[in-house]
């Protein structure tokens, strides 16, 4: 019997990537620990190793979590009318990226400063192109100020975050569907 018969439990604790050809691993599938050296290798690539090993093919996934790029990235989404809520987990882009936190959107000490999460309003959705204003302007949160909040350029006021649900919270309900863009800053927004 193969030592490696229960191959998809065991992890690649290390490779020695001078001898991918021929390399050799130590496995661990946590009651069991086996060195081995194959007779040729594919190669690695996203973590996996695949290899041959006495005429069989194997396929082992190391465990080791990927590190996440930290990268700008946007989102657009629309508010229909009266809506003030925004569920953003329905949104792929949103999922496919690392959770932002209440620190992203509001900063550190919850005082907009040292932020990196920004909602901006770029007009009504008419069916075209929306000309109010091409980069958007941008929204308040309710850390803002009441001057800052009453000057706000969106129809629907200030917008709060909410991790645990993944939802935007805006102060009111507007009519007509508006056009809103979310933006992860990887620097902290000026």
């Amino acid at each position: 019997m193969d030592k490696l018969k229960y191959k998809n439990s065991y992890s690649i604790e290390a490779l020695d990537a001078s001898s991918i050809e021929y390399p050799r691993c130590t496995l661990d599938n946590g009651t069991k620990t086996i060195s081995v050296l194959a007779e040729y290798s594919k190669g690695t690539e996203n973590g996996v190793l695949t290899f041959r090993r006495r005429g069989k093919n194997y396929i082992l996934r190391s465990n080791i979590i990927p590190t996440v790029e930290i990268e700008d990235w946007e989102m657009d989404f629309y508010v229909d009318t009266i809506q003030s809520e925004v569920n953003l987990a329905s949104f792929a882009i949103f999922n496919s990226k690392p959770l932002p936190t209440l620190e992203d959107f509001y900063g550190p000490s919850f005082d907009n400063v040292g932020r990196h999460l920004e909602v901006r309003y770029l007009g009504y959705d008419m069916g075209a192109a929306e000309e109010f204003a091409p980069d958007g302007v941008p929204v308040p949160n309710s850390m803002d100020t009441e001057e800052v909040i009453a000057a706000a350029q969106n129809p629907d006021g200030y917008v709060d975050y909410d991790p645990n649900t993944k939802s935007l919270l805006f102060g009111s309900g507007s009519y007509g569907r508006k056009h809103y863009k979310l933006i992860y800053h990887t620097e902290v927004i000026q």
